[in-house]
């Protein structure tokens, strides 16, 4: 049903592209073998089984170990307290992990550090400017968490509690102490898995492709590059 779902509503957007594809895509273009790669909140970890070979290093984190951790280099700790040494990283990236980060800059503090001068972080997560985001805001977290286990049959382990701290395309221009701001893509996902998600999604991705009114997409991928001057953890 999923696979015909995607069908019809190719016919009215020929051009759509999941995010995941076009995260994937620009992923691909900052690795290659002579940079070390650290992705944060990394979940089942199976990005870094897939694209972990075009970087010298790839290293998944998560703050938990997921049930379905795939076989990659993964290690378990806080990101507010990395295992590593000063400056180890080429780049670093955040998927859907930054709107759970409740206290920002001083959350980043130590993802910064550890991320060599010239380095990027790449982030893709939410957008606060969307109503798909805004009017979720104002529910408590169980009634949410029962919402997107309904309908998008997300696992209760893959829900985690959301602050949106740094979820705003303006936050996101202003850079964040030594990051400086690089690049800003909007990207709205489209559900396949049953018609009216399909349809309201998507009628919204349509909505939403013009200049004006591309910025109230759900989802925003950023990228910053460290200033090369930066030391320290502040």
């Amino acid at each position: 049903m999923q696979e015909w779902h995607e069908r019809v509503f190719r016919r009215w957007a020929p051009d759509y592209r999941h995010r995941w594809e076009i995260y994937n895509e620009h992923l691909v273009l900052l690795l290659s073998p002579e940079k070390a790669w650290l992705d944060i909140g990394c979940g089942d970890n199976g990005i870094v089984e897939t694209l972990g070979s075009f970087a010298s290093v790839a290293i998944g984190l998560d703050v938990l170990r997921h049930p379905d951790l795939v076989q990659a280099p993964f290690i378990q700790a806080d990101a507010r307290r990395l295992p590593f040494k000063d400056e180890t990283f080429d780049i670093v990236t955040m998927r859907m992990t930054v709107e759970h980060i409740e206290h920002v800059p001083d959350d980043l503090w130590d993802i910064i550090r550890v991320l060599r001068p010239n380095g990027t972080i790449a982030i893709m997560t939410t957008n606060r400017w969307s109503p798909f985001i805004l009017v979720p805001l104002i529910l408590p977290f169980r009634t949410k968490q029962w919402i997107i286990q309904k309908l998008f049959g997300v696992n209760s382990h893959d829900i985690f509690p959301t602050y949106h701290r740094f979820n705003t395309p303006t936050q996101m221009r202003q850079g964040l102490g030594p990051l400086h701001f690089s690049g800003l893509h909007f990207l709205e996902q489209v559900p396949m898995s049953n018609a009216l998600l399909t349809l309201v999604f998507g009628s919204w991705y349509l909505v939403t492709n013009n200049k004006l009114l591309y910025q109230f997409r759900s989802t925003m991928l950023a990228f910053f590059t460290k200033n090369n001057s930066h030391t320290g953890n502040k």
